[in-house]
């Protein structure tokens, strides 16, 4: 059964890093849009740099989850390198925990907040305008990947008894 959730899941994080990774090409393909409009024609194009900031957010928060997964995120690889392996397993769990409650609190706040931007019907104050319940749509949805993957690494095996992709 383990195994079988451990694919789902590989698949909706790596789908998740897939759109981020899309989107950083967006991103750079508007900028340079931009650059160019303003080396040929001299005038500014403002959208590529509202674009830039709002995909930013999707960016983060759909990349984060897959990094935790593949415990690529910043650690202090400084004092755990230092313990025993039995040590280094607890320091491991205490830090699923913490990016479990963590992402459980953005999870929370982030729905209260798109619910409420969408209730009185915000937008953002940039050049695009977009509904601002879109933009902010990130944060709970890359908060619940991560809380996925933050809680199979707490109440999974332990990473030195998982086998490496």
């Amino acid at each position: 059964m383990l195994a079988v959730i451990d694919v789902w899941l590989g698949r909706l994080l790596a789908l998740g890093a897939a759109l981020s990774a899309l989107l950083m090409i967006f991103c750079a393909g508007s900028l340079g849009y931009g650059i160019l409009v303003r080396l040929t024609t001299g005038a500014s194009s403002i959208w590529p740099i509202d674009m830039a900031g709002h995909t930013l957010v999707y960016i983060v928060m759909l990349a984060a989850a897959e990094a935790f997964r593949r415990n690529e995120h910043i650690g202090v690889d400084l004092l755990t390198a230092r313990l025993p392996p039995r040590g280094r397993a607890i320091a491991d769990r205490w830090a699923a925990l913490v990016v479990l409650v963590t992402a459980a609190v953005l999870l929370w706040t982030g729905i209260d907040m798109v619910q409420f931007s969408r209730a009185i019907n915000l937008h953002t104050s940039d050049y695009v305008e977009l509904p601002l319940h879109i933009v902010q749509a990130a944060m709970p949805v890359g908060a619940f990947m991560l809380a996925l993957a933050a809680a199979r690494r707490l109440f999974g095996p332990p990473p030195a008894q998982e086998e490496e992709p």
